[in-house]
């Protein structure tokens, strides 16, 4: 679906919605190897994989302080939608020329639960550090990443947060071979 090679250098984000759009649900959606240019987040709104081959695929984020990736919107009614979601081999880091981020994350699972992330990597510098966090988990649950890692981000490579009450904490990931180098945060 749609006309996204990522060699061009042209916004690949419309045509790579578009065929997350109209993967069925447990299909996937296959990045060949080439750099593609993002202005805005990338939402799933089924169970499905978004993958590539480990280091040949990079989704590049244009636009300051966006997600890459978001998973869930916060609600039951998408938890319940996005069960089984899995991001992998994919890496991700900041278009040239794009300024320092202050928030967002490459990717952001938000009241999401079985979402696999693994193979991937987060680079948040191109000379200096501009993405703030590599993966952010707001009120999940039963997460597994593995063989990841996170380098030169300006805030954290895993960020977790909830609230009080417990179908508001984030529980029961699993992380399993995480590198974080050199990122500010924790």
């Amino acid at each position: 679906v749609g006309n996204w090679n990522g060699t061009t250098g042209a916004d690949d984000t419309a045509a790579i919605q578009a065929a997350i759009a109209a993967c069925p649900t447990g299909g996937i959606v296959w990045f060949p190897n080439g750099n593609y240019k993002i202005t805005a987040e990338l939402a799933p709104p089924r169970p499905m994989t978004l993958a590539g081959n480990p280091g040949g695929a990079q989704l590049s984020m244009a636009t300051t302080n966006t997600n890459h990736i978001r998973i869930g919107d916060g609600t039951e009614i998408t938890r319940n939608a996005r069960l089984n979601v899995t991001v992998q081999g994919l890496t991700f880091a900041p278009s040239t020329g794009v300024t320092a981020f202050t928030s967002g994350a490459c990717i952001r699972v938000q009241y999401g639960a079985f979402v696999t992330i693994e193979k991937c990597a987060f680079y948040g510098a191109d000379g200096t550090k501009k993405l703030w966090n590599g993966i952010e988990l707001d009120r999940c649950e039963d997460r597994w990443i593995r063989d990841c890692r996170a380098r030169q981000l300006k805030s954290s490579a895993l960020y977790t947060y909830g609230a009080s009450g417990i179908a508001n904490r984030t529980v029961d990931v699993v992380i399993d071979r995480f590198r974080t180098p050199a990122n500010d945060g924790d």
